[in-house]
């Protein structure tokens, strides 16, 4: 009897544990299920793997083609372009559909997209490459036209036909990409005979070429060569800016880039430029007139010497020098005046005048400025220093009600 209520008594309890256990392994396997669902579902998008960047070696600056008379590049883009990743079109193709579909924002989807055509360009896949391109207007196909025209290694012939189908913003992306793609010393030797740089897109591309390499040259480990290829790169800029290809405001620009800071060279990468240009560059305010106050605070001996000279071009600027050696050291500057003035002409005796005068009323001795400006003979500088004149009159009568106040 026992043995039976032992039986009865424990078959429910077996099916129960049964029960129990059978549903804790349906709960575990459903949350295996969904934990693998979701692993899958946040998987990280697939995009192109850029090759890994390696130092480029330094090379000394080649001759220029004289075939075509055309400079071809000397070495290879930055990046590891010798051996690229395996890569061919159909997954360039798959790769920007997906990122174009799942990658939501824009700037990154740019990057993705300009890595996969920078690969595709890599391993031999241009005019692939150049199919792939996004057909909208925006920052992703800018940013694939950079890269195509960077890493495709077209001619310059090549490069001109690709952008005489693109739109102004486009082409300035194309020449960032084409520019991008030289070395300081392969840049500083390239032909740009065919490039007419039309809109301010393609400038700004030319300029940024130019800013980044300027930046790039000042080596510490060789300052003497960096210097020396600063230099010719300034010259190129010079030439440029004498083809009406960049402004003189932008050779400024560039001048002020320069690590060397040697003013006398930026004046002499200025003699290429046209006596037009250099006459109508503001006379106070301008580039020449910012290299002249940059001597002056050099050498300003040497400077004198050079404006003091009958005949010269930098004649016209005296007085900025003159002005800005005695802001700078004032008894040097009047010292080296009076032991020369016997020998001026009546012009560069007004120049030195002109400058006094605003030494003075910058200072507030405005009694000296106005008999400085009562000394000079030129109709033509009396009538342009006349607001100093008035400010000189201002300051003494402010200077008078001073003394007889109360």
């Amino acid at each position: 009897m026992h043995a039976n209520l032992k039986s009865n008594f424990l078959a429910p309890m077996d099916r129960k544990v049964l029960v129990i256990l059978i549903g804790q392994f349906a709960i575990i396997a459903g949350l295996g299920v969904k934990i693998y669902t979701m692993g899958k579902a946040t998987a990280p998008v697939l995009v192109a793997e850029a090759p890994v960047e390696r130092e480029r070696s330094k090379i000394r600056r080649p001759t220029p083609s004289t075939e075509g008379n055309q400079t071809k590049r000397m070495s290879a883009p930055t990046g590891d372009t010798a051996h690229p990743k395996p890569f061919d079109p159909t997954q360039a193709r798959e790769l920007l559909d997906r990122n174009r579909e799942e990658i939501k924002n824009l700037n990154l989807r740019a990057e993705k997209a300009q890595s996969i055509i920078r690969l595709l360009c890599l391993n031999g896949y241009v005019a692939e490459a150049w199919e792939l391109i996004d057909h909208e207007f925006g920052v992703v196909r800018s940013r694939e036209l950079e890269a195509y025209f960077k890493y495709a290694a077209p001619s310059p012939a090549e490069v001109i036909a690709r952008m005489n189908g693109l739109d102004d913003g486009d082409r300035g992306s194309a020449l960032k990409g084409y520019l991008g793609s030289f070395t300081a010393d392969e840049f500083a030797v390239l032909e740009l005979n065919s490039f007419n740089f039309e809109n301010r897109h393609e400038r700004g591309a030319l300029i940024r070429t130019f800013k980044d390499l300027l930046r790039a040259v000042g080596d510490e480990e060789d300052p003497v060569g960096g210097h020396a290829l600063a230099g010719s790169l300034l010259e190129k800029a010079a030439k440029l800016t004498a083809e009406n290809k960049l402004a003189l405001a932008d050779l400024g620009t560039l001048l002020d880039l320069d690590k060397s800071q040697d003013g006398f060279a930026h004046w002499a990468a200025l003699t290429a430029l046209p006596d037009g240009m250099r006459k109508a560059d503001p006379p106070y305010t301008g580039v020449q007139a910012a290299l002249m106050r940059k001597m002056a605070r050099e050498d300003p001996e040497r400077l004198m010497t050079i404006t003091t000279t009958a005949g010269a071009p930098e004649a016209r600027f005296m007085h900025i020098a003159f002005a800005e050696w005695l802001d700078a050291d004032n008894a040097s500057a009047t010292q080296w005046y009076e032991s020369r003035q016997e020998s001026f002409t009546v012009g560069q005796k007004d120049c030195a005048a002109v400058a006094f005068l605003r030494a003075c009323v910058a200072n507030g001795e405005y009694e000296n400025a106005l008999k400085w400006y009562d000394t000079i003979v030129g109709a033509g500088w009396r009538s342009a220093l006349a607001y100093e004149q008035r400010n000189a009159l201002n300051g003494l009568k402010k200077n008078a009600a001073k003394q007889s106040g109360p």
